[in-house]
């Protein structure tokens, strides 16, 4: 549960760190588990490594050069993965979530969108630039009904290309964004005007691991750039007040990629 300071700083700033939020226990079963499925992979394409950090970094990047249909094979995989889905719905923080968006009962709490981010270093290709996630998640209207929960599983910094924020941004409230459209492999963006952005400062979120941070659907916001030469991994999942009127259930579709991993 948190005090009505700490919540009085979410309304206003948009954004709120927890710091120390679960045990580094479930951190490690699953970072476990990533480098296990790194594992298989690897194996599979001559890459044999049984150090987990090696897996989890050196592996990794290479597989992502030389391999790189391997790299989405790991990611989703990992994100239909029983351990992945036991850890990010059972992460024991209803009862801070139905206080920050304002939900009756927790029984009342949605969830849309939960996934694992793997970000390379130097990746600019996988980076979203200034935007609100209310304009990709549409399940409630007031950006105050719904959160990104945002959990750092390696520790998140500047140099490693953790989030971008803007505080206080959320006031906005849905500004009409610049729309480009999916092209290749690279997804749909809703672009937030640089003028807006401009109005504001920017925030690194540095965080440690365990550390969770809870951002408002309408604070602006961006990816970093990963300049280190280590992978950053985080896990999100969205929640929404299914008690509100306006609630919209996401129809999830089930797809299938055929992965020509060489």
């Amino acid at each position: 549960m948190l005090d009505q300071k700490l919540i009085s700083k979410y309304m206003e700033k948009g954004f709120l760190v927890i710091p120390n939020a679960f045990p580094i226990e479930k951190i490690n079963e699953l970072m476990d588990l990533i480098a296990h499925v790194i594992k298989i992979e690897a194996d599979r394409i001559g890459l044999h490594e049984t150090d987990k950090e090696k897996l989890l970094n050196e592996v990794i990047i290479k597989m992502r050069k030389e391999h790189p249909v391997s790299t989405s094979w790991i990611y989703q995989t990992v994100n239909n993965s029983n351990i992945f889905k036991k850890f990010i719905y059972n992460l024991g923080l209803e009862e801070t979530i139905s206080q920050l968006i304002n939900t009756k009962n927790i029984k009342s709490i949605g969830t849309n969108s939960p996934n694992l981010r793997i970000d390379f270093p130097e990746d600019k290709k996988n980076t979203r630039t200034w935007h609100q996630d209310g304009h990709y998640f549409l399940d409630n209207s007031d950006g105050f009904d719904s959160l990104v929960l945002w959990i750092s599983l390696v520790g998140a910094n500047k140099e490693n290309g953790t989030v971008i924020i803007c505080p206080g941004s959320h006031e906005e409230k849905k500004i009409d964004p610049k729309f480009e459209s999916a092209d290749n492999l690279l997804s749909e963006q809703h672009i937030t005007p640089q003028q807006i952005v401009d109005k504001y400062p920017k925030i690194d979120l540095n965080t440690k691991v365990g550390d969770v941070a809870v951002i408002q659907m309408d604070l602006i916001h961006r990816s970093g750039y990963n300049s280190s030469d280590k992978v950053r991994y985080t896990a999100q999942i969205r929640y929404t007040n299914l008690e509100k009127d306006d609630y919209m259930p996401p129809q999830n579709m089930i797809k299938y990629s055929k992965f020509s991993r060489s």
